[in-house]
């Protein structure tokens, strides 16, 4: 897992494709807070910084004068008008530093070699082709989904949900196995934050028409609809309960970046 963070937006995507590509997972921060924030969260094992030098270097010596975040790998992309403060990105502690442009095939086979997928993960995504249920369309390695012909742009969280309900079509999952299956290891997930995903995730499937394809178990969890089910024979769609944990959690600004730049 890699949190991406860069004052170009465009970049962050760019980054985020060629990783989640490659195999990595990745999670986008709006900027050094935010990715200071998420780093102490514990949820990444790499951070990757395309910020300022100032900026950067705060940033990379307070994860490093911290206890809990100074084994994460820290990745700078530095901008060639400052190539001269490379020394002072490697006495910050900084792990790999690439001055800017990068081959991303280089930049590629550096991080593989500093941070290489477990064999189970590469295996699991081998072994992944398209999933098609209820008219969507998921394509685990592309991080691509369409739903009628038209492509639907999830962050990490809410493709990962998907995936899930994907993968066992018709069939409810609680709220516990969606978390397994959605977030990182080791991440305290409470499971009100579920329905906020889900909430998240139903209205960006229903922006294109047609029946919600998700159905809420009420107590119990949520299944993909296969049957052409309406949402309104299971629990109301974006029922009240998940409104009020959306707004509980609408504190969480990682969610509304990500939705704002794809």
């Amino acid at each position: 897992m890699i949190i991406i963070t860069s004052s170009d937006p465009q970049c962050s995507l760019f980054l985020r494709h060629i990783l989640v590509r490659d195999g990595f997972d990745t999670v986008l921060a709006a900027d050094c807070d935010e990715a200071l924030s998420l780093t102490k969260e514990g949820i990444a094992d790499a951070l990757l910084v395309d910020w300022d030098p100032a900026y950067s270097l705060a940033l990379f010596g307070m994860l490093k004068a911290t206890p809990q975040t100074r084994d994460v790998t820290l990745i700078a992309l530095i901008d060639p008008a400052a190539a001269s403060e490379y020394p002072r990105f490697v006495n910050a502690g900084v792990d790999i530093a690439f001055v800017r442009p990068v081959d991303p095939v280089r930049f590629l086979d550096v991080l593989r070699a500093q941070l290489p997928l477990p064999a189970s993960g590469i295996a699991d995504l081998a072994h992944h082709e398209s999933l098609g249920q209820a008219g969507i369309i998921l394509e685990p390695l592309a991080c691509r989904v369409f739903r009628s012909g038209r492509e639907i742009h999830l962050p990490l969280i809410e493709f990962n949900l998907l995936r899930c309900l994907m993968e066992r079509p018709g069939q409810v999952m609680s709220r516990d196995e969606l978390i397994a299956g959605a977030w990182p290891r080791g991440v305290f997930v409470d499971l009100r934050t579920v329905n906020v995903h889900i909430g998240h995730l139903r209205r960006s499937l229903n922006f294109v028409p047609g029946k919600d394809p998700i159905r809420t178990v009420r107590g119990v969890g949520y299944a993909l609809n296969t049957s052409g089910m309406d949402a309104k024979d299971g629990e109301a769609s974006g029922s009240a309960k998940e409104k009020r944990d959306e707004h509980r959690f609408s504190g969480y600004r990682r969610h509304q970046w990500e939705r704002d730049h794809g």
